[in-house]
This record gives structure tokens, sequence and C-alpha cells, in this order.
């Protein structure tokens, strides 16, 4: 498991190409907003405490006694509750400037992402041997080129929302430890339970539907694209009502496991707000009706861990979720990985070929045959030759005739048979 995880981050690092030094600094700006998410929840507790003139003797942890200690010394009497309105305003405007930043820096890393890969891929595939391009369905290229991108650069962009997310976790949770230890521990066990038995049961759909997703997409836009170049035969054979059936049928199974996986998705972010709200009335009913103490002095502290509790489930229940996202998409990331570091594509040796006016005699066919991938002859057994300084016209089918002619002069792919011939100048 660790060996896996280690090889998909090397993966996704292997991929930020020139953006490595940006995605360092939206890491700081990640932390920097989880920190002063923490900071400001924290500042619930005196804050409530103040206003109700509570109490919290009993309660109250070291870190709170501290503040308050500081804080008085500080503060006048009168001015408390101004003086932590005001500081909590300034903690709040901090951490949504930082939000913003991050947003904005994340959709730039994400752009920036789809076109670092779209213009590399479209390079590898501009100067790819002949034979690569004509074994592979365009459809597919034009996927890998365009679409494929798009939803790679998606993908880094919920990662880096779910780092952020679990930055805020931390944060929140290390407050939450510093403050009440106890109670920390209780909510752990139950969120962790709940959010683990749900992994468990996602893992397995979101897996199942990420060998899936990819090579639908991938199909989908290679028969669209082949179903339009080839337009006049559909008609002409009056294959429209089976092409459209055929399109349409792949299209319902991608929506079916699209909507399987949202469904999957949303569960844990609405239990997780009904469990926290439940809790949340479970301990109040608790201590007024049984251990009849007095409700006030249990609020401020009662307040913060709802909070951080409902921040902490919320930001761990969208981790989850993205989680199946991630896992869903991961195959498009590797392809992508694949595509810019593999070294499937080759290239074709530009260095060597020759200009037109080089050549110094007739161009000679010698019973030459041309296949697609060795399939049925498209040429067979033809001998024909070109004259030198001569106009030549080729008539007929250009898909059918005129182009494998003219691909077998130019020695691009390996699917021919026979000699053709052209003395070339030294």
């Amino acid at each position: 498991m660790l060996r896996r995880l280690y090889h998909n981050v090397q993966s996704v690092l292997s991929l930020l190409g020139p953006y490595k030094k940006t995605a360092l600094f939206l890491l700081f700006v990640l932390l920097c907003v989880a920190f002063f998410e923490a900071i400001g929840l924290g500042m619930v507790i005196p804050l409530l405490a103040t206003i109700l003139t509570a109490d919290m003797t009993g309660i109250s942890s070291n870190a709170i006694s501290l503040f308050n200690e500081v804080y008085s010394e500080f503060v006048p009497e009168g001015m408390k509750v101004m003086g932590i309105c005001l500081l909590i305003l300034g903690i709040f405007l901090i951490k949504n400037g930082f939000i913003y930043l991050r947003t904005v820096m994340a959709s730039y890393f994400q752009n920036s992402l789809r076109h670092f890969w779209s213009t590399i891929i479209m390079e590898k595939y501009i100067t790819a041997e002949y034979n690569y391009i004509i074994s592979h369905k365009r459809g597919s290229l034009i996927n890998n080129l365009i679409n494929e991108p798009l939803v790679s650069s998606k993908f880094m962009f919920r990662l880096i929302m779910l780092i952020a997310r679990i930055l805020v976790i931390t944060c929140v949770y290390t407050m939450m430890l510093i403050i009440n230890w106890k109670i920390t521990l209780y909510l752990s066990l139950a969120v962790g339970a709940i959010l683990s038995l749900f992994m468990l049961m996602s893992k397995k759909v979101a897996v199942s539907i990420g060998k899936e997703r990819l090579p639908l997409i991938q199909e989908i836009t290679a028969d669209g694209e082949q179903s339009l170049n080839a337009i006049r035969q559909v008609k002409l054979f009056s294959g429209e009502r089976i092409v459209w059936k055929n399109f349409s049928n792949k299209f319902a199974y991608l929506k079916k496991l699209l909507v399987k996986l949202e469904i999957y998705r949303n569960i844990p972010e609405r239990l997780g707000e009904i469990l926290v709200i439940s809790g949340f009335v479970t301990v109040l009913i608790y201590y007024e009706y049984v251990m009849k103490t007095a409700i006030a002095t249990i609020i401020p502290l009662l307040a913060f861990v709802v909070l951080s509790a409902q921040k902490i489930f919320q930001n761990a229940s969208v981790v989850v979720s993205d989680r199946m996202f991630l896992i869903t998409y991961l195959p498009s990331i590797r392809l992508i990985n694949t595509i810019l570091t593999g070294k499937e594509i080759k290239r074709e040796e530009l260095t060597t070929g020759l200009k037109i006016d080089q050549l110094q005699h007739d161009i000679v066919f010698e019973e030459v045959s041309f296949s697609y991938n060795n399939s049925n002859a498209v040429l067979k057994n033809l001998s024909l030759s070109i004259q030198k300084n001569m106009i030549t016209a080729f008539v007929g089918n250009p898909a059918v005739e005129n182009q494998p002619l003219l691909t077998c002069y130019a020695a691009s792919t390996r699917d021919t048979v026979g000699e053709f011939k052209s003395a070339i100048m030294n």
C-alpha cells in the first residue's frame, strides 16, 4: 500500500514540470489558511465566556486560562467584549485574504498545468512516427490531447483542495487537543469509526468506476470523430440510427457511472452534520436534566467543540468523498504521465529527410502492397513510374488510393511490402 502511494505521489510530482515552485508557494498559503481557521475557532471560548460572564473553572484548559490572564492584563474590563470581537474580525480578515489567494493561485496552477501538458502532448504527437499516429484511433489521440489534460488539471485542483482540508483538520484538531484532550479523543473515536467504515465501502466503487471511465470516454470520443468523418458512408448505407443508438448507449452508461460516483461521494458530509447536531442536543439534555449543571458554564466550551467537530467532520467527509474522485480519475494522471515520460511515442527522424529538389531521377514503385495494421490490402502489387520534372496527378479516392501511395513513398509505415526507388544526390 505504501509503495503504491509512493508511486502515485512520484507520478504526480513528475508532472509538475516548471511549476514545482508554484506548488510549494501554494502549500504555504494552504498552511496559513488552516492556521488562522483554527485560531478563529479557538477564540469562540473566551468570546462566549466574556459575553455570558460564565465561570470557566473546572472546564477551562491551561491554554484558555493563560489567554485570559494575558488578555486581562492588556485590555480593560469594560473593553473585553469589543477587544475579542476586533481580534476575531482581524483573524477572519487575514484568513479570508489567504483563502482568496489560495483560490486564485489554485486556478492559475490548474490552467498552467493544462497548458503545459497539452502543448507537450501536441509536440510529441506532431513529431511522432507516422506509423504510430495511423495505428491509433484519431478520436483517442484527440481525447488524450484535449480532454485528459483538462480532467488531469481538475484532478490537481481537487488534490490541492484536499490537502487544504487535511491541513484545516490537523490545525483544528490540534487546537481541540490543547483545549480539552478528553472530549477530543472521544470525538476522534466516533468520527474515525464512521469515516473508516465508509472508506472501506467506497474504495471498491471508486476503483471500479475509475477503470471504466477513461476507456469509455476515449471510445466515445473516437466513435464521434469517426462517425462524423464517415458521415457520407453512414448516410449511404442508412446507418444513422445504428450510429446514433450506439453513441447514445455509451453516453448513457457513462452517465450511470458518474451519477453512482456522486451518490457515494455526498453521503459522508450530510451524515456528519446530522451526527454533530444530534451530539450537541444530547449533551445539552444530559447536562441540564442528568448532571443538573448550569448550561451557561458549559456553553462556551460546548460551542467550541460543536463548531470544531462540525468543521472537522465537514472537511473529513469531503476528504473521503474527494478521495473517491481522485481514485476515479487517477488513470487520467497515469495516462498523462505515460505520454510525457514514456518512450512509447518514438520521434520521427526528420534530420534524414530529403528535399524534393534533391531527387535526380524518376520515382519507381515495384510491386508495392500496403495495408493498415495488417488488415486487408489497400494497394496490392502496384508497379508505377513517376517521371522526374513532370507534374503527375492521381485520380481516385484520396483515402483509399492516393494517401496510401504517398504514405508508401514517404516510407513512414512498416505495413508496406515492395520497393520504391529514386536516385538521390549525394
